[in-house]
This record gives C-alpha cells, sequence and structure tokens, in this order.
C-alpha cells in the first residue's frame, strides 16, 4: 500500500540491490550487514553494491544484507540473507558515477 502505487504510477523509481564486489549476484555471498538499532526500531545497512541499474536516481531500493537470527532448533545466532526496501530519502545512500558503456 505504501510503495506500489507510487511506483506503478511511475513517481518513484526502484532498484534491486543484490550484486556486490567479490560476491556477484550469489546472494548467499552478500558481506553487506543490516544490524538492528539498539531501541529496535530499525536497521543500520553498512556495505557496497555494484551494477545496479536506475541506482543513481532510484528513489526506492531493495537491498539484500546479512541479518542475525535466531535459530529455534539450536538457539544460536546464524547469519541469514534478509531484504530491505529502502527509501533514498532515509539518507546514507550515495552512488558512484554512472559507468561508461563504450
Amino acid at each position: 500500500e505504501k510503495y506500489l502505487p507510487d511506483l506503478t504510477a511511475g513517481k518513484y523509481l526502484a532498484a534491486f540491490c543484490l550484486t556486490e564486489p567479490g560476491a556477484g549476484s550469489d546472494a548467499a555471498s552478500v558481506v553487506t550487514k543490516a544490524i538492528k538499532s539498539t531501541d529496535g526500531s530499525h536497521y543500520v545497512l553498512n556495505g557496497n553494491k555494484i551494477w545496479i541499474s536506475n541506482g543513481g536516481i532510484a528513489d526506492l531500493f531493495t537491498v539484500f544484507a546479512k541479518t542475525l537470527v535466531h535459530d529455534e532448533k539450536s538457539g544460536t545466532q546464524k547469519e541469514k540473507v534478509s531484504a530491505f526496501i529502502v527509501e533514498r530519502k532515509f539518507g546514507g545512500v550515495t552512488s558512484g558515477p554512472p559507468e561508461k558503456k563504450d
């Protein structure tokens, strides 16, 4: 309800952010981390993505990152890949120059 109407109307542009240096498009190999804030209200994502179509102009990003998840069976913490919706206006999103394609 929050994003789809603006995306389908062309008001927002989106980008899919999976590919990373050294990991390619292998989701299990991403090194971008998402850490839950101390008050539990949000996550802080840290990492680098490459070759993101619309990355320099998108308003909305689906970003894949590793999170710590409690494993009920073993009682331990395990890393799992999660997808996050990130709005450019949240801040902290930076883009490099467009890649020159000859």
